[in-house]
């Protein structure tokens, strides 16, 4: 996720990349933890519609807005793949703070 070799980009760095608001960044980060549970998994899913729904009217600067206007490689991204992408990016953080050794 990021270009620096050996750091890995935490949960809240994947939040603020998408545009997630600062003030539900640590609700987001909890869902992370715990996307094994399907009760959680839906609300991030929920979470994420209401954010996609918003972005079409009202695209900003983050990934997103790109992911909504821009697709993958050409591709337009159905809201299905963009909650998927951004499932991915969030349980990739949280396994990179997990294996990452603290200082």
């Amino acid at each position: 996720m990021s270009g620096n070799a050996g750091r890995h980009t935490s949960v809240w760095e994947v939040c603020a990349m998408l545009g997630v608001p600062e003030q539900d960044r640590n609700l987001m980060a909890q869902w992370a933890a715990e996307l094994r549970e399907r009760r959680t998994h839906d609300a991030l899913d929920f979470y994420v519609d209401v954010m996609i729904a918003d972005r079409c009217g009202h695209p900003t600067d983050d990934l997103l807005s790109e992911l909504i206007s821009t697709g993958v490689a050409g591709l337009d991204l159905t809201a299905d793949e963009i909650r998927l992408a951004v499932t991915a990016m969030l349980a990739l953080a949280v396994k990179a703070e997990s294996t990452t050794p603290k200082s």
